[in-house]
């Protein structure tokens, strides 16, 4: 039987996540999954600010891990990654990618002096007989080449690099009508796709960074003890209890829930639909803060939608010994990209 290994890379500002994927036959299994924290400062608003430093946290994990591929999924979380809708005349993939050339310096938002400054791609999302509508993604090389940089230090073959988002439909399994919101340190992504067709990308400039930072204020309390009140009291706590400035809490959260909320009601306008029921089955939370307690029941409040936690791994086997994390929303990019991977 043959047996082949992809494994997905998330590095993200606070940790970094791996998950390695095995597909024996017909039937994929995770066959290991885990973390490490970031070093600090080298991954900052989805930039990698010290690859060396990187590599070798990452070194490490790999070793605790046992990992047996050397075929790598990549994922990438920036704002400075351009994702846009482009229209052009008709014409057949081939010819697409040479009338590209041409356009790039137009389409990204950045100087050009030479397109191997530029990584970019596209993908078809609609055809007729007069012009084709593409989804335009690009960004600068120096934005790219630190990772793959890191990724080489530590012996690692890069099959693939993709947008994280792009791959989260890929945990369900059948295609939906879902959001996805990945809360993560920095910033938060926010990703719509209905049954298969790709409608809205956005980050948000707010995280779980800035929920400790307002923690400390409303608690008068230290980062690590602001982190364990994240971990271990509930969003009505943390929102109430405080006895210092408690606004900056507040004004985090609401910010937070604006911003998925003006997304909806664009995706609704989008649709032209009444109501984002019409349009969406519902909202899925992933990402380290995905499991702040009371946050799923208040957010479902907030948008009169229905909001669960993802448990990516529920629709991909764990081979014997491997358990599913606790905190299985962290790794729903890593597992993403992993299962990417078979796709090559």
């Amino acid at each position: 039987m043959r047996t082949r290994s992809r494994l997905g890379v998330d590095i993200g500002s606070t940790y970094i996540k791996c998950v390695e994927v095995t597909r024996r036959g017909r039937n994929l299994a995770v066959t290991a999954v885990g973390k490490t924290a970031t070093p600090k400062g080298a991954v900052q608003k989805g930039s990698l600010a010290n690859p060396l430093a990187v590599a070798e946290a990452l070194k490490g994990l790999l070793g605790e891990l046992d990992i047996n591929s050397k075929a790598t999924v990549l994922g990438i979380n920036s704002p400075d990654v351009i994702v846009r809708s482009h229209r052009i005349p008709a014409m057949k993939d081939k010819e697409i990618g040479k009338a590209l050339e041409f356009e790039v310096p137009e389409l990204v938002n950045f100087p050009v002096d030479t397109l191997r400054d530029v990584s970019y791609d596209f993908h078809v999302l609609h055809r007729d007989p007069s012009e084709t509508e593409l989804l335009f993604v690009a960004c600068r090389r120096t934005l790219l080449d630190p990772f793959l940089a890191c990724l080489k230090e530590v012996g690692l073959e890069v099959a693939v690099v993709d947008l994280q988002a792009f791959n989260w439909p890929r945990l369900f399994s059948t295609p939906q009508k879902v959001c996805l919101v990945d809360l993560g340190d920095e910033q938060t992504s926010v990703y719509v796709e209905l049954e298969g067709v790709y409608k809205v990308y956005r980050i948000l400039p707010i995280g779980g960074g800035h929920l400790t930072q307002a923690i400390m204020q409303a608690f008068g309390c230290s980062t690590a003890e602001a982190r364990q009140l994240k971990e271990t009291k509930d969003l009505d706590f943390l929102l109430t209890k405080g006895t210092g400035q408690a606004s900056m809490l507040r004004s985090v959260f609401e910010q937070f829930i604006a911003g998925v909320l003006q997304t909806l009601d664009f995706l609704r306008a989008q649709e032209r639909s009444s109501h984002i029921r019409e349009v969406l089955d519902g909202l899925y939370l992933i990402g380290g803060l995905a499991h702040l307690k009371g946050l799923q029941p208040v957010l479902q409040q907030e948008i009169d939608l229905n909001v669960a936690v993802l448990n990516p791994f529920e629709n991909t086997a764990t081979a014997e010994g491997v358990e599913v994390p606790a905190d299985h929303a962290s790794y729903a990019s890593a597992l993403a990209l992993a299962i990417r991977g078979f796709e090559e």
